[in-house]
């Protein structure tokens, strides 16, 4: 009897430890013009940033940049 209230004990802890903590970040997120940090135009091409759902880049984007360029134009990115 003890050796299965102590494996049922075991059991259970390792189920709860396993599942560790939920998620913080949401399940579904729309990057759109609305919701950007910051929208500005370089070199003809519209730049949209938004800072991500997961900063650590484990359950989602730690951040993400649109560039969006018009036919006959092209941006350059030289920070990195």
């Amino acid at each position: 009897m003890r050796a299965r209230v102590i494996t049922l004990a075991f059991l259970l802890t390792m189920g709860a430890t396993a599942q560790g903590p939920p998620p913080t970040t949401p399940s579904q997120y729309y990057y759109t013009e609305d919701n950007a940090r910051n929208s500005t135009t370089a070199e003809g091409c519209v730049l949209a940033e938004w800072e991500g759902t997961d900063p650590d880049g484990m359950a989602g984007y730690p951040w993400l940049t649109k560039v969006a360029c018009p036919n006959g134009t092209k941006y350059v990115c030289s920070t990195l």
